[in-house]
């Protein structure tokens, strides 16, 4: 993992240095992030630690088809076995009514933590559907996933919906997103499970004065039938809300939200939020404590998410062509369960830089 650190390291340096000639031809992003957490990996017993990420990414055109290429590797203060490494290959095509791609990726772990590392392979398409008053876009995607070491979590998803948007007079914008989840954990001999899950987003902005706005939402998710996985793993890694610890798509759950942002002077850009979410999990038990699992009741959830955002762009050349933005976050989560190893809190301070050329 050391190894594989300095050699992303090096890439991005490269990336940096010579990207004067090669600007012209190619796309390339750069960021960066500190953060400073009490309680990284959400357990019930908060221990707090500062994390860095390093990204980098790169674009160019092969005829039609857009190429891309993404890294992330992670490191941790205190926990520097939960250091790990994510990275991305894909294409995709696009022009102003449509777009199609295929990506695959994958997560590096240290030894300790190996049973998080996987693969996944998944395609999507895009299409804007011109029916005069409303232009929905319908939305495509499948992915297969499979870890490296859980192979009873490897699983296909398939997902269908359509976005639609409308803007008005009065400078209120109406967003609908909608759309059916298909999850087939494919090795049968384990789980063998189907799930179908309905998800739904309503979204109102409505710009207040000149340079404010003000938007709300609402979100449900509606599980068709009883499938999912009996339980999900509480030795969680930092930002992960994929199948391991809390699946989206193995709950119902409603949530409302609401979103302000206000333009400052100079160009800096200030968002506050709130949103307060239920979710159950019809196919978990619970945990009484750390180790006594209870099959018979049901996991239920409720949470309170505040976060407070800064952000100022600055352009490094007058043409624009080299641009950084800088950004500052504070995030607080509060999660109550009644499963011992998913009620927690936690709070977070992160400084952000991103770089485009």
């Amino acid at each position: 993992m050391k190894l594989l650190k300095i050699k992303f390291l090096v890439l991005a340096a490269i990336l940096l240095i010579g990207s004067t000639e090669l600007s012209a031809q190619w796309n390339f992003t750069f960021s960066s992030m500190q953060e400073f957490n009490s309680n990284p990996f959400r357990n019930p017993v908060e221990q707090s630690d500062v994390m860095s990420s390093f990204n980098a990414g790169i674009q160019n055109y092969y005829g039609a088809a857009k190429l891309l290429y993404y890294g992330s590797y992670s490191s941790f203060a205190e926990m520097n076995e939960r250091d790990s490494y994510w990275h991305q290959f894909g294409t995709f095509v696009e022009d102003s009514q449509y777009v199609y791609g295929i990506y695959g990726e994958q997560r590096i772990n240290k030894s300790d933590f190996s049973f998080f590392d996987y693969y996944e392979f998944a395609g999507y398409y895009k299409k804007m559907i011109d029916v005069g008053y409303l232009s929905p876009i319908l939305n495509l995607s499948t992915a297969f996933r499979h870890y490296k070491e859980l192979s009873d979590y490897d699983n296909l998803f398939l997902s269908g919906g359509f976005n639609l948007s409308k803007s008005f007079q009065t400078k209120t914008t109406l967003i609908v997103n909608g759309g059916l989840n298909y999850k087939y954990y494919t090795n049968t001999m384990s789980f063998g499970l189907t799930i179908y899950q309905v998800y739904s987003n309503l979204r109102v902005a409505q710009s207040l004065f000149e340079n404010s706005g003000l938007a709300v939402y609402y979100t449900n998710r509606t599980m068709l039938n009883y499938g999912g996985t009996g339980n999900a793993l509480y030795n969680s890694y930092y930002g992960d809300e994929s199948d391991l610890y809390d699946d989206p798509v193995s709950r119902n759950e409603n949530s409302v939200g609401v979103e302000l942002t206000q333009l400052l002077p100079a160009g800096i850009v200030l968002k506050a939020g709130y949103e307060y979410s239920s979710r159950k999990y019809p196919s978990q038990g619970i945990y009484l404590n750390e180790t006594d699992y209870l099959s018979g009741t049901d996991r239920s959830d409720s949470g309170n998410l505040l976060n407070l955002s800064a952000v100022k762009s600055f352009s490094l050349t007058d043409d624009n062509l080299y641009n950084l933005k800088v950004g500052l976050r504070v995030i607080y989560n509060d999660r109550a369960s009644n499963s011992y190893w998913y009620d927690y809190q936690s709070t977070g301070v992160s400084l952000n830089l991103n770089l485009e050329f």
